[in-house]
């Protein structure tokens, strides 16, 4: 059964230069209680397509579609009691927490907004779980943001997401500002909290390796369309698209002695004017002929996985 699920999505902007086309054509799917991880290159549309589904933004065209329902043309009004329902963690937990407040204040908020309790003593022992389950103490509550390191804030802004116990939960690159040792402690107790609230999540990054290891499947976008979305480890152990193929290849190696290959050459097409056909072309030496850069190819049931591209027409 599927928690979220996109049908023909687009998002654009318009720009001085013309229409920005951030997310194009975009229909995928979450399904309940798995982790679906979103990876490309910076600008390819994985912040843009997560804030859409949301409705943090609103879409251009297409369909939003949360736990069977159309909530694509819900106004705020209208969509303000599935807000605990789905929820968000920023890239930066600086920006996102608010520096005069405590953390208290932070995780008592979304709790009083959306009636979660029916007293000050309930609230705190809610509280106390929620932070005892990120791996933070009780006393953390009466501390300020600028009191907590970069990991116990990220720690504090997953912990304000999952209070309201939403049932779908956006992590758009919750790690990136963070490094490597407090990623590791905050995809465990990520996984800590997904087993004990029963939440699917959509894990957008760049980090190719982070995504490997949380997620169960895995969506890989380029210039706004998703080209290949399978089970993780299929995925991983035989890609068949040859931008998801390049894109591995990219990632280094924890040997000294491996070289990191570099599989992409050129720069990414405009999102103003994109090619015609196969947005990849340009870049891709597994071309098949003229089709390539005629026709757009169709996102389709290939193998065991959905991919996009001419070479299993």
């Amino acid at each position: 059964m599927n928690i979220v699920e996109t049908r023909n999505l687009k998002k654009f902007f318009e720009s001085k230069k013309g229409t920005v086309k951030a997310v194009n054509d975009v229909s995928i799917n979450v399904i309940k209680g798995e982790t679906l991880g979103v990876v490309g290159e910076s600008g390819c549309g994985k912040t843009t397509l997560g804030r859409t589904i949301l409705k943090l933004i609103e879409p251009s065209s297409g369909k939003i579609i949360f736990e069977g329902k159309d909530i694509t043309n819900l106004n705020e009004k209208q969509i303000r009691p599935l807000r605990k329902k789905m929820n968000i963690v920023f890239q930066d937990p600086v920006a996102s927490l608010n520096p005069q407040m405590t953390v208290y204040d932070h995780l008592s908020r979304p709790l009083e907004i959306h009636n979660m309790i029916s007293s000050e003593e309930e609230k705190i022992k809610r509280i106390i779980d929620i932070l005892n389950t990120m791996g933070l103490k009780a006393e953390h509550m009466i501390r300020y943001p600028h009191e907590l390191s970069g990991g116990q804030k990220q720690r504090v802004c997953i912990a304000r997401a999952l209070c309201l116990e939403p049932e779908f939960l956006l992590l758009d690159e919750p790690t990136s500002a963070l490094d490597v040792s407090v990623q590791s402690k905050i995809l465990k107790l990520l996984e800590r909290a997904k087993s004990k609230f029963k939440v699917s999540y959509m894990f957008i990054s760049h980090n190719i390796n982070l995504v490997r290891s949380i997620s169960d499947r895995i969506a890989v976008m380029y210039l706004g369309r998703l080209v290949e979305v399978g089970d993780t480890k299929k995925v991983f152990r035989d890609p068949k698209h040859p931008y998801t193929k390049a894109l591995f290849a990219s990632v280094p190696q924890p040997d000294p002695d491996k070289k990191v290959k570099i599989a992409l050459e050129g720069d990414v097409p405009s999102p103003v004017d994109p090619p015609i056909g196969c947005a990849f072309a340009p870049r891709c030496k597994d071309k098949v002929g003229k089709i390539c850069d005629d026709k757009m190819p169709e996102l389709e049931e290939r193998y065991d996985r959905r991919v996009a591209c001419h070479l299993y027409d």
